[in-house]
């Protein structure tokens, strides 16, 4: 049996991104910021501390969110979609392929950099590329 990746959707991820990782079910436990009461517009810092309560990776398109601001270990993960192309079904496209490369549990208490075919992911013992 699988475990799901329990995630925290920020609210700079499209809705349209938010519904299909939300279809993503089999792989996912999803919260979505722009669907929590009192949630949109909270400052990072307070958004990573709730995500890390509640044992959850933050996906983010968020540059603030990287591996010098937040270090690896310090939280509970964070996956940063940096495509280059902006459109919201492109960004989906890459961060599902990630999901089912199978490497989607290597992000526990990391930043990893999504892109098209690749993750960059920063841990404590230094930095792995993936190519998926």
């Amino acid at each position: 049996m699988t475990t799901k990746l329990r995630v925290l959707l920020d609210e700079d991820i499209s809705g349209v991104v938010a519904s299909a990782v939300a279809d993503y079910s089999g792989l996912l436990s999803v919260k979505y910021v722009c669907d929590m009461p009192g949630f949109k517009g909270t400052d990072d810092p307070p958004l990573l501390k709730y995500a890390d309560e509640e044992n959850r990776v933050l996906i983010t398109v968020d540059t603030g969110f990287n591996h010098r601001n937040y270090p690896p270990c310090t939280h509970k993960g964070i996956i940063r979609i940096t495509t280059r192309n902006k459109y919201a079904a492109i960004q989906d496209g890459v961060l599902k392929r990630f999901l089912l490369s199978g490497h989607r549990v290597e992000v526990k208490n990391c930043v990893a950099y999504v892109s098209d075919g690749q993750a960059i992911i920063h841990t404590h013992d230094g930095t792995t590329t993936i190519r998926f």
